[in-house]
């Protein structure tokens, strides 16, 4: 699985991101979370609001700020 959170140009987008790695990990240590902030890759996605948060290449959360909880709950329901 990898997750990209989309964002990385204010403290929401960093703290998403951080939020985000930390579920993953503690859900399984072997998924990739990288954080994206080159603009023309936000774009492929036709995201205009951050964060946003992308599972195998699907937009999953866009502008939300996720718990912990939350954050877990996504990532496994994507789980196969």
């Amino acid at each position: 699985m990898k997750i990209e959170v989309l964002g990385n140009c204010c403290a929401t987008c960093h703290a998403e991101f951080e939020k985000i790695k930390k579920a993953a990990a503690e859900i399984d240590a072997a998924i990739e979370v990288e954080q994206v902030g080159d603009i023309m890759r936000i774009l492929q996605y036709k995201v205009l609001q951050t964060p946003a948060v992308v599972i195998d290449g699907q937009v999953v959360s866009l502008g939300h700020h996720l718990s912990l909880q939350e954050a877990k709950d996504l990532i496994e329901s994507h789980i196969k």
